[in-house]
């Protein structure tokens, strides 16, 4: 099934308000606050790895019934440089662009790299709408860089004590450079051998790196 991933314009950065958790890779963002430093019309624009839209855009994905998206409230400031540029600008409403979908089942999704990537259907609503400074890619859906970002896993820690919580800080912290490794590999997808030899590397220092972890924890 064709897709398309959409680069948008950055026209902006996040403000002090934002709470985001690294643990998490993209980063998952629960509170959205977003300074605009310039701005020259889309309808999308994104600041890595969320996504803005205008009220008239949200309007017209929700009256398609554009699944794997919902909507949130994001604050919305201009900086002294943006005030500077362009004083004749007035912003639109914005909406904070959630995008839990999946690929092959939803309109929308992200991938390991937070890369917003969409359906025919939603590329269609798309037309209408000012997309000047978005670098558009055709791709297919069912790649591998078109699956949901997960957590790092987590090791059950009751009645365990110390022990337990460094094993889970060492699954963590080996899980996170497995998925970076994957997330190098899946850029240069056209050199598929690369890849599949990443991967396996990750997994065996995942695999060793959980071992010794639990062997630690399980010390008296």
């Amino acid at each position: 099934m064709t897709a398309y991933e959409l680069e948008p314009e950055v026209p902006g950065r996040y403000g002090d308000a934002t709470v985001f958790d690294t643990t998490f890779y993209p980063p998952l963002v629960t509170r959205l606050d977003f300074i605009f430093d310039g701005w020259m019309g889309d309808d999308l624009v994104r600041s890595y790895p969320v996504y803005l839209v205008t009220d008239r855009l949200r309007t017209a994905l929700e009256a398609a019934e554009i699944t794997g998206i919902n909507f949130d409230h994001v604050d919305v400031t201009t900086s002294d440089e943006f005030n500077e540029d362009f004083p004749d600008t007035e912003l639109p409403t914005w909406h904070w662009l959630r995008v839990p979908g999946f690929a092959g089942h939803d309109d929308a999704w992200t991938g390991l790299q937070g890369r917003l990537t969409v359906s025919q259907r939603f590329m269609d609503v798309l037309t209408g709408f000012n997309l000047t400074m978005c670098s558009i890619t055709p791709t297919h859906a069912d790649t591998p860089a078109h699956t949901a970002p997960a957590a790092a896993p987590q090791v059950e820690m009751t009645g365990r004590g110390t022990g337990h919580y460094l094993a889970n800080r060492g699954v963590q912290a080996s899980t996170m450079a497995g998925v970076t490794i994957a997330s190098l590999a899946i850029v240069a997808d056209e050199h598929r051998p690369a890849w599949v030899a990443l991967l396996i590397a990750w997994a065996v220092a995942s695999a060793v790196a959980v071992t010794r972890a639990r062997r630690r924890a399980d010390r008296p």
